[in-house]
């Protein structure tokens, strides 16, 4: 089985994670959510959803954060250095996306569904904004010294299992290549960034991550309770503040 977070102990199935999310979108955050995100994103909004969904934390299923969560449920101290899994599991979206009118969006809210992490790491560089050379620390040490990025079987099959589920016709691989995965993301940003109404386009990916992220943490609070702060300290705030948990509380 592959997970998406552990700690002494404690571990988070990977599927039981992103079916979690799924629910919470269906059962109560499209109540609230799809109308407004049609008006942004179009008629596909729904699909950009859950496919962010699905998508965001494929960057879990390298052998290297595997690795990483074994540790940390058998109690050992475990270091990622400055690899961040939303930006691999971005870079992958972008190969997977790239004929997809919408995804460009769903690249660029899997790569910043944890912004304030990622830009931490970002201004420890000594850089103002995300850069291809904080996209390539990460896709380098996915590849642990090789060319290829290598995700675990058992992930890769549940992934693809969620997106026939969902009805999206998108596979997952095993491995791909790092030049590929790099010039994927790169193409991405730079649709995102600097071509047609950039500020048009900041407004839809910022709804799409801010949708992404509090589905995210509050998944993530039912599985992992006090044990992830980091993780799901969005939460707390969303109990209070946010619109889709004070119309329709719970599941």
């Amino acid at each position: 089985m592959v997970y998406s977070w552990a700690e002494r102990n404690k571990r988070e199935p990977f599927e039981q994670h992103i079916r979690s999310m799924l629910k919470r979108w269906k059962n109560v955050y499209s109540e609230v959510y799809k109308a407004p995100l049609r008006r942004l994103i179009g008629s596909h909004a729904d699909e950009a959803v859950r496919c962010s969904i699905i998508l965001h934390d494929v960057g879990k299923l390298t052998k290297l954060y595997q690795k990483y969560v074994e540790s940390r449920y058998k109690g050992e101290k475990a270091r990622l250095g400055g690899y961040r899994h939303e930006v691999v599991s971005g870079a992958i979206a972008a190969l997977l996306l790239r004929d997809v009118e919408w995804g460009d969006y769903v690249v660029a809210a899997v790569t910043l569904s944890h912004e304030p992490i990622l830009m931490g790491q970002v201004g420890e560089a000594g850089e103002r904004r995300f850069t291809l050379t904080q996209a390539y620390r990460s896709l380098r040490a996915a590849c642990e010294g090789g060319e290829e990025l290598k995700l675990e079987c058992e992930g890769v099959q549940v992934v693809n299992k969620l997106l026939e589920e969902e009805g999206f016709s998108w596979r997952l691989e095993e491995e791909y290549r790092y030049e590929e995965c790099l010039r994927g993301l790169k193409g991405a940003v730079i649709r995102i960034t600097t071509l047609g109404d950039v500020a048009v386009k900041r407004v839809k990916v910022a709804a799409l991550v801010h949708v992404l992220t509090v589905i995210d943490s509050l998944s993530a609070s039912e599985s992992r309770g006090d044990g992830d702060e980091g993780g799901t300290f969005v939460s707390r705030g969303a109990k209070k503040a946010e619109v889709a948990e004070l119309w329709r509380p719970g599941l």
